[in-house]
Formats: C-alpha cells, sequence, structure tokens
C-alpha cells in the first residue's frame, strides 16, 4: 500500500493569507481553503481577494461583508 501525498493550497494574487491581520478571519480563510480543497481535488490553488471583510462582488444581493476567495485548478480556471 502507498501513502498518498499530502497536497497543499497554493495561494496566489496579491493578498497572502498573513495579510489578513483579524486572527478570526485569517483563520477561517485558512480552513474554508482547506475544506475546499479537500471536496474538489481539482484545487490546487486560491486568490485571496481582499484582506478585510467587504461586500461581495460576485453576489451584491448578499448582505453579509466577506473576504472573496476564487479556486483554481491546473488550467487557472
Amino acid at each position: 500500500m502507498f501513502a498518498s501525498a499530502r497536497r497543499l493550497i497554493q495561494y496566489v494574487g496579491s493578498v497572502a493569507l498573513e495579510d489578513i491581520k483579524n486572527v478570526n478571519h485569517r483563520e477561517s480563510v485558512k480552513t474554508f481553503c482547506k475544506t475546499q480543497e479537500t471536496a474538489d481535488p481539482r484545487i490546487i490553488k486560491a486568490e485571496i481577494k481582499g484582506s478585510n471583510p467587504h461586500k461581495s462582488h460576485s453576489d451584491p444581493t448578499d448582505p453579509e461583508n466577506a473576504i472573496s476567495v476564487q479556486f483554481l485548478d491546473t488550467n487557472g480556471k
């Protein structure tokens, strides 16, 4: 039996995980990214879209503030 190699999601873009100064927000983003990576093995990269919670650009009807993350596969999609 072979042990499978554990992939680690790669953070790309201009906002690094460490740029999120609020520890609770940073841990929430990190946990969310790990959950998504586990759920969909095609995900290899995450691009964080801002270091502070803000109104969603992709869903302007969402009343909650969010830190947006775009997930990418090997083709960058």
